[in-house]
């Protein structure tokens, strides 16, 4: 009967994607048998990661595939609830009762039968990112489609970081190179506040890198980057401004529980806790300090951020070039770990 996961010219629905999710959710991936989910096995976002393939290696893909989905779930409660809903928490099959009895004994604030009603919405929004990979994956034909094999799997999951790092440290920096020139109060705020949203985005990804590879950074043997000062510019593009570990830490928090990490919700949040309002006056006290005129004076701390900045930006984009780019999606084996939809 397995045979017929080979066939590839079915593409699912939204709706049968969805279906298949939530039947998965009633046995529990500890209980789930391959001949039950082969529609499931089938997609090519589950059948790139397998090592081999068979049954169990497209089971084993599947467990993998399910954390990186869950990884990026923005609704809060459904995030919490998925490693519940799903079973892989536990290294043990459980019946969907026992589950939802531990998550709420893990204080997701809804008792098991209120529960229930959240795993519908929690299948239908993990379909959704599962068919956007799956759309891409069979668009491009990449499930069988060459690559370079000389650029590891790991150095193209650091790129997929550092080129977000990038991005966010990059804007962080002309929004306070806006603030500072800012003709009123009000537009000093508005700039301030954004370079401090878009400065924690670069936080949270910095700390999501660090958790990933263990300060392990790989560039190419013939990269034009200077490693070391992309490592060194990295971490003091974090710790200049004047912001210590813990106060970094409530930025990251704050992000996430912020509606889709946005900028209004980020700095609604902030302003209605004292914690949160003390950093603000923190940040802006920090960037109305510098009283730099034409030339930057070399003992101001903001325009030292501001060089960090540019120094990890310009090594980032010499190391990533679009070639490599392209490489990343031909071999597209998870989904992107920072860049989602």
């Amino acid at each position: 009967m397995f045979e017929s996961l080979v066939a590839e010219d079915h593409e699912p629905t939204h709706a049968e994607v969805t279906g298949w999710l939530r039947q998965l959710m009633t046995e529990g991936i500890r209980d789930a048998v391959a001949d039950d989910f082969e529609e499931l096995l089938a997609l090519h976002a589950i059948r790139i990661l397998a090592l081999v393939d068979l049954p169990s290696a497209r089971l084993a893909a599947l467990h993998q595939r399910l954390r990186e989905l869950m990884r990026g779930i923005e609704n809060e409660r459904l995030r919490r609830l998925a490693p519940f809903a799903f079973g892989t928490y536990s290294a043990d099959p459980l019946p969907l009762e026992a589950r939802l009895l531990h998550a709420t004994q893990n204080g997701i604030g809804v008792q098991p039968r209120t529960l229930r009603n959240y795993l519908g919405p929690l299948a239908s929004v993990m379909a959704d990112r599962l068919l956007w990979l799956e759309e891409r994956l069979r668009y491009n034909s990449w499930l069988n489609r060459p690559f370079d094999e000389e650029l590891h799997d790991e150095t193209l999951r650091q790129y997929d970081f550092l080129s977000a790092m990038a991005f966010w440290i990059e804007g962080a920096k002309l929004d306070a190179e806006a603030a500072l020139s800012a003709v009123d109060e009000e537009e000093f705020r508005d700039y301030a506040g954004s370079a401090l949203w878009r400065w924690t985005r670069y936080l949270r990804i910095a700390h999501r890198f660090d958790e990933a590879f263990q300060g392990t950074w790989s560039f190419r043997k013939d990269s034009k980057a200077d490693l070391s000062e992309a490592i060194r510019s990295s971490w003091d593009a974090q710790t200049v401004p004047p912001l210590g570990p813990r106060e970094r830490s409530v930025l990251r928090v704050e992000l996430l529980a912020a509606l889709q990490e946005e900028l209004h919700p980020f700095l609604r949040l902030l302003e209605s806790q004292h914690e949160g309002t003390r950093i603000i006056d923190k940040w802006l006290g920090w960037l109305r300090a510098c009283d730099c005129q034409d030339e930057p004076s070399p003992e101001c701390m903001v325009h030292r951020f501001l060089r960090e900045a540019q120094t990890f930006y310009e090594n980032i984009n010499m190391e990533i070039s679009e070639h490599h780019r392209t490489d990343r999606a031909a071999r597209f084996q998870t989904l992107p770990d920072v860049h989602e939809p």
